[in-house]
């Protein structure tokens, strides 16, 4: 049980991490070019369009890292 437990935490966490990396990479960068070009409509929509999902995805990489390093498998 403690297994099955930790592997779907596992696969949750290789999931939503680089997830959230490259939603937050995407942002950062689109609001950075946004700043050079002084659009700030550009920033705006970029921020409302990808921080909900990056902001779900570190969630569930917080949780999933969060909640596996309590399950201790004993060997």
């Amino acid at each position: 049980m403690k297994k099955n437990i930790k592997q779907i935490l596992m696969v949750c966490f290789q999931i939503s991490m680089p997830l959230f990396m490259i939603l937050g990479t995407i942002l950062v960068g689109t609001q950075l070019i946004a700043c050079i070009t002084s659009n700030g409509n550009l920033a705006v929509y970029i921020r409302n369009l990808l921080r909900p999902w990056a902001c779900y995805a570190a969630g569930v990489c917080l949780f999933a890292a969060f909640l596996d390093s309590y399950i201790q498998l004993d060997n």
